[in-house]
């Protein structure tokens, strides 16, 4: 049967975007030789769309760069990317091939999750589990010293006037805050219901080791099931799985990790646990994450409590293409008080540098969605994807979604720098660039707080170039 003609004119708009995309990134890394990142990005691009002729010229440049100038975290997002691009299913929408199902949607993994639902629920009854996952935090328990600062912008805000504007430097956490908060808090339920046994197969031995290290604290015993070249290089990772006493199990790379891990469990799942990170599992997964991520928001109370005296009146972070609001919003949800909104972008962030990058010639443009989508795949994120998160922030009615204006970024960045020294990558700025013109109309005694999750020093050369910053 051949296409519509609405399909045809879907794949045609759909090549020229990635096309677009991809000379945007290519002139970047012209721009910019040196910055592994953004290559790591255009290796993303070329996994994301399985052009495994694309791909491996850049992944092989990018190898001999990492052994050069070693860094740990673009070498495992290398290999990441790599496994990927194998085509193991994933558990988060998208198309799975060889019509394998995702889990959850043949009648066994069915009746295991609706088990595990029931279970979760009855384990949650009493608040000790998240009472023990956000100690298990502030203690640095496998997950990174928490909280996060939450940074009074005195000068700024008496700039502007109007409300207290507070500043949340998650960015401060390091990548992988999230997961780790996941990874911790799901090898606590496994402990509560139980399991003597936390199994993962996520493609990121990051997710194996955190798993590990938790469990060996707690004095359960792991399983990490690994594609078999990841084993046969006997990486740092794997050997740090061997000193954690984990069981590693090598899977062949046309078989997915993560089935891999479900079926053990459901062999015992009396005694076994599938920890699966943030990955997009099905329910109860995002409950679960919900509670446990949930923790970046009841700090923030705290916080706000201690240095204030005072709730949040107005949180603001990022919009749809990100994961900032995730967690962040979560305990707030019930909480009429406090107003949540994501501020998504109009326009081209592109257009407000002086050096702005030419569009590859086409006689299509892009839409609004597919820049959000530039700027989703340029960043990258913790999670698969966050639709899923973001529709249901959209249902509960709680949290509005609003349009920022770039116009006002460059005055906003000026004014961050000059008063407390800070400055915040474009994407951020546009967010505090909203909240701040929402502050002027609110009372003194009244707080704002946005959520800084992006690199503190990402967009450091636009930067310069737009405000004119000369020696």
């Amino acid at each position: 049967m051949s296409a519509s003609p609405n399909t045809s004119f879907e794949n045609t708009t759909h090549e020229v975007f990635i096309q677009q995309l991809e000379a945007m990134m290519r002139v970047q890394i012209g721009r910019h030789p040196g910055d592994t990142g953004l290559r790591l990005r255009l290796a993303r691009l070329y996994a994301d769309q399985g052009q495994r002729e694309a791909f491996v010229p850049v992944a092989q440049d990018l190898q001999k760069r990492l052994a050069l100038q070693p860094d740990e975290s673009n070498s495992r997002e290398l290999k990441q990317l790599a496994r990927k691009l194998r085509a193991e299913a994933a558990l988060h929408g998208g198309e799975v091939e060889h019509g394998q199902r995702r889990h959850g949607e043949d009648p066994a993994t069915t009746n295991y999750f609706a088990r595990l639902q029931q279970r979760f629920e009855q384990a949650i009854e009493d608040g000790q589990l998240q009472q023990a996952h956000d100690r298990g935090l502030n203690s640095n328990l496998g997950a990174g010293p928490r909280p996060s600062p939450l940074y009074f912008a005195q000068n700024y805000s008496r700039h502007y006037g109007g409300a207290k504007i507070a500043i949340k430097r998650e960015d401060l956490m390091g990548r992988g805050s999230r997961l780790q908060m996941a990874v911790h808090g799901q090898v606590l339920l496994a402990q509560r219901l139980g399991c003597k046994t936390v199994v993962t197969g996520s493609q990121s031995i990051r997710t194996g080791v955190l798993m590990a290290s938790i469990a060996k604290r707690l004095g359960l015993r792991s399983t990490v099931f690994i594609d078999h070249r990841a084993v046969e290089k006997n990486s740092s990772e794997i050997t740090h799985l061997r000193c954690l006493g984990a069981r590693l199990i090598s899977v062949p790379s046309n078989e997915s990790t993560q089935a891999a891990a479900i079926k053990d469990c459901m062999a015992s799942e009396k005694d076994r646990f599938a920890v699966v990170g943030v990955d997009g599992a099905p329910d109860p997964y995002p409950q679960i994450n919900q509670l446990f991520l949930g923790s970046l928001g009841r700090e923030t109370a705290d916080q706000c409590h201690q240095q204030f005296g005072a709730r949040p009146d107005l949180l603001v972070c990022r919009g749809r293409s990100t994961a900032d609001a995730v967690g962040f919003f979560d305990p707030f949800l019930e909480d009429n008080f406090t107003r949540l909104v994501c501020v998504d972008q109009t326009g081209n962030i592109e257009s407000l540098f002086s050096h702005a990058l030419p569009r590859a010639q086409s006689t299509q443009q892009l839409s609004e969605q597919q820049l959000q989508a530039v700027e989703a795949i340029l960043e990258g994120s913790e999670y698969p994807s966050v639709k899923r998160e973001h529709a249901a922030y959209d249902a509960s009615g709680r949290v509005e979604y609003v349009r920022g204006e770039l116009a006002s970024v460059r005055q906003t960045l000026k004014d961050l720098l000059q008063h407390e020294g800070l400055l915040f990558p474009v994407r951020t700025a546009l967010a505090l660039a909203w909240a701040s013109t929402q502050a002027r109309k609110m009372d003194p005694q009244q707080l704002v707080v946005v959520n800084l999750v992006e690199p503190y020093d990402k967009d450091l050369r636009d930067i310069e170039k737009m405000l004119n910053i000369h020696d």
